[in-house]
């Protein structure tokens, strides 16, 4: 059990290394032609409506469960 204590650290910042890695070799990967670009573009925009959305219901449902464990007391 100790092991896991001290294990679980190291693998956590081994996957934070990991993660910059391949996110620095992303970002410096050329962007694509004109119409690539557009099509990402949209991409983005099409994402961020969704997270946006999907957010406000996270929200909502988050504050609700908040309100029902407050209220259990």
């Amino acid at each position: 059990m100790d092991v896991v204590l001290y294990l679980t650290p190291v693998v956590g910042l081994l996957a934070l290394a990991f993660a910059w890695f391949k996110s620095s070799k992303i970002n410096a990967a050329d962007a694509g032609t004109e119409r690539m670009q557009e099509i990402s573009a949209a991409i983005r925009e099409g994402a961020m409506a969704f997270l946006k959305r999907e957010y406000r219901l996270l929200s909502y449902f988050v504050i609700t469960v908040a309100a029902c464990l407050a209220s259990c007391d």
